[in-house]
Parts: C-alpha cells; sequence; structure tokens
C-alpha cells in the first residue's frame, strides 16, 4: 500500500494527540511514506514555551523511529494554526493531514472555527479528523459517494475518495462500505409525489436504486482487491437525516467524503453533514478534495494559492 508518500500529524497540547500520532505513525510505517509531525503555537506565546514545544517533539522522534518509520521530521510553527499548517502543506507537498477533533467543547465552538474544521475546509490535500480514543486501526471504513459525475476539468471526486477509502481500508485490513443517499428527479420524481399505483410506485424505485447500484459498480472496475468485498448501501433520501444513524449502524470509524461537489454529501460539509459526523457519530472523517480546489491561505512569499492541481503537477515532477 502505497496511496501516502508524505503525511502531516498534528500535534499539540490536546489529549487526542497521542491518538493522532499512533494512527499517523501506523499509516506512515504501513506505507513507507514520509512523517511530518508539526506542533502549532498560536501567539502570543512565550519564547520559552515554543523552545519547550521543539524539546517535547524531538523526545518523541527516537520512539517513531524505533515503530519503522524511517523519515521523521518535526516543526514547531507559530501563527494562527491552521494557516501554518496549510502552509506547511503547500510547501512540503503532503497528501495527508491528520488532526484531532477537539474534545470536550460546545457544539458551537466544534462547527464555528476550530482547526479541525478550518483544515477539513481550508487546506488543499486530504483531510483526517481523528475522534478522541480512535488511534486503534480502523475495522469500518465508509466511502460517502455523490455520484455527481466528471467535473468540467475531467476531475471526477467520486474516484478519489473510493481510491482513498480503499487503500486504507487495505492498509488496516478494514471492511469497506459504499454509501450513496439518492433521490428520484424529474418526472420520476412528479410520479411519486402523484396518486400513481403501489406496483408503479415500486417499479420507479426499483428502477431508480438499480441505476445508482450499477453507477456505484461502475465506480468499482479497475479497483484492485480489497481485502473483503465492499458492501454497497443505497438508503433513499437526504443524508443529512441518515448519515448519523447508519455511520453508528455500521459501527464505522470513519468516513471519507469529497467536497465542493454538485449535489447529495459534499454540499452539506459547513454545516449538516460535519454536524451530524463529528459530534453525533463515534467517528471521525477524512475530507478529500477536487483537483480543481484552491485553498484561500496564501504561501508565504507567494500571491496566488496553488490549487490541487498545481500541487499534483509539482509532485510529478
Amino acid at each position: 500500500m502505497d496511496r501516502f508518500r508524505n503525511i502531516l500529524a498534528v500535534y499539540g497540547d490536546d489529549p487526542g494527540s497521542d491518538d493522532v500520532l499512533v494512527q499517523a505513525v501506523g499509516l506512515a510505517r504501513t506505507s513507507g511514506a514520509a512523517l511530518s509531525i508539526v506542533y502549532p503555537c498560536e501567539p502570543p506565546r512565550p519564547a520559552k514555551a515554543v523552545e519547550e514545544a521543539r524539546r517535547r517533539l524531538l523526545r518523541i522522534v527516537p520512539g517513531i523511529l524505533q515503530e519503522g518509520v524511517a523519515d521523521v521530521a518535526t516543526e514547531v510553527v507559530v501563527g494562527t494554526p491552521h494557516v501554518e499548517i496549510i502552509r506547511k502543506v503547500m510547501e512540503d507537498e503532503h497528501d495527508l493531514v491528520i488532526v484531532g477533533a477537539e474534545s470536550g467543547r460546545a457544539l458551537r465552538r466544534v462547527i464555528f472555527g476550530n482547526t479541525a474544521i478550518n483544515l477539513m475546509l481550508q487546506c488543499p490535500s486530504a483531510v483526517w479528523v481523528l475522534k478522541p480514543g480512535q488511534s486503534s486501526p480502523c475495522a469500518n471504513i465508509v466511502a460517502a459517494l455523490d455520484l455527481c459525475g466528471d467535473s468540467p476539468d475531467g476531475d471526477n471526486l467520486d474516484d478519489r475518495i473510493l481510491d482513498l477509502a480503499a487503500s486504507l481500508a487495505h492498509a488496516h485490513e478494514a471492511h469497506l462500505h459504499l454509501v450513496h443517499f439518492w433521490q428520484a428527479e424529474g418526472q420520476d420524481d412528479e410520479m411519486l409525489r402523484s396518486e400513481i399505483r403501489h406496483k408503479t410506485r415500486t417499479q420507479i424505485l426499483d428502477r431508480n436504486e438499480s441505476t445508482r447500484r450499477d453507477a456505484v459498480n461502475a465506480l468499482l472496475n479497475g479497483l484492485p482487491a480489497a481485502p473483503g468485498e465492499p458492501v454497497i448501501h443505497l438508503p433513499r433520501g437526504r443524508p443529512h437525516a441518515q448519515m448519523t444513524d447508519l455511520a453508528n449502524r455500521l459501527s464505522a470509524d470513519l468516513v471519507v467524503m469529497g467536497t465542493t461537489c454538485r449535489r447529495g454529501v459534499s454540499r452539506l460539509l459547513a454545516g449538516n453533514f460535519s454536524e451530524a459526523v463529528l459530534n453525533g457519530a463515534r467517528c471521525g472523517v477524512l475530507v478529500v478534495k477536487p483537483v480543481a480546489f484552491r485553498t484561500p491561505v496564501v504561501p508565504e512569499h507567494h500571491d496566488t494559492p496553488p490549487s490541487c492541481a498545481h500541487m499534483a503537477l509539482r509532485q510529478a515532477s
């Protein structure tokens, strides 16, 4: 499994940082990836405290090397945490950020502006927000598929979500669940809202579900064989009304989802979906960005923030 090449783990004062470190070390070892550990310090922070953070990072390096991760780097970043972390991602071309969800916070603070939420919304790389106590390997991984098709630039976000979820399932020897919430559209939707025979209603629903199942199976073509066959779930309805219950019912350890697609799960990232998963479900969430995603954070010494596509080109060169 070599999906990840350059992982960044966010370490700090929160007790959940130890869980982040365990997960990041295990994934870096399994995938043979380089691992960078950053300790964000938000000013005003005394110089003595910053130096102690550096020493704390250095003390954990020998144990990580003994765990079998050959390439380990540490750095204390001073400034607004999510901004400095995103700049680090752009500078060093990290393909995954692992960060802990802040525990013990009121819902309002979780939704409106902590480091994890800002990274989910603004970081150009994939971001894994780990729930407290989730340092053990994942047993059940859920990929939330939108089935919105290719974007104008040819990027199919579902392909990237599925690739990432399948890679993690390989790394953790986990069960992979594929979820797509659907509703009838167009004429079928109008007919379902009218007085029709039960048999006709059943035929419409069966036809729409079959179409979605075919689309999911088409995404599976060319996917490397998983430890077990992926299980497809096609609940009818809106995701914000069901996602939390479904994730808990599947004993999900992680939900992999996308952002800024045209409809469905991904559009709910900034509101209902993040609230449901990060606060209602017993699992973390991994957010995947489209290739054309552009972060609002401007790198140091640059005027224009790079897109995911630009970062991918630099990685390939």
